[in-house]
């Protein structure tokens, strides 16, 4: 379960560099975690957390204002944890899916998207608009794309099927 495997040379600038799908999941959970900790809960959309033929999950990430590490869970005060991001799962392979963001929630929710062609893709994957080139840096600039949610009804946030969504919601979102 390498993250990535280097050139074959002695020059970690040659080319040759294998990045393998783990490393862009690692790319993404390195922007899901808060510095000071979070707590991530699984919002069972559609009884995702128990039916096995799912092909949805949402998780909503909730991040620590105070440093949480070296504390055992029984000390750790969850009320202190602020709501701000959510994690989208499309597990499908051919099949996009849309996620309601209720109004009142937030006015403007930034994504950032993990995307393959299928479940199973360990070369075509991008995150965020970005990969990994031939000499193991990444290419291309991030992006992130706003969705405007502060109309009455909400808004959607599209997941393409095999993908997941970061939705960075506001400083003062609540999600």
């Amino acid at each position: 379960y390498n993250l990535f495997d280097p050139p074959a040379s002695r020059d970690s600038m040659s080319s040759g560099w294998k990045t393998y799908s783990t490393y862009y999941a690692a790319l993404m959970l390195s922007e899901v975690i808060s510095n000071n900790g979070s707590t991530v809960v699984d919002l069972n959309t559609e009884n995702s957390s128990t039916n096995a033929s799912s092909t949805i999950a949402v998780y909503a990430i909730y991040d620590f204002s105070a440093t949480t590490y070296g504390l055992s869970n029984s000390q750790v005060d969850t009320s202190l944890a602020t709501r701000g991001k959510l994690i989208l799962i499309n597990y499908s392979n051919t099949t996009s899916t849309s996620f309601h963001v209720p109004a009142g929630i937030s006015s403007l929710v930034g994504t950032r998207s993990l995307l393959a062609p299928h479940v199973n893709e360990e070369s075509n994957i991008s995150w965020a608009g970005q990969t990994v080139g031939e000499t193991g840096d990444l290419q291309g600039d991030q992006v992130t794309e706003y969705v405007d949610c502060s109309g009455d009804d909400g808004c959607l946030l599209g997941v393409p099927g095999t993908g997941v969504v970061l939705a960075l919601g506001d400083p003062n979102a609540t999600w």
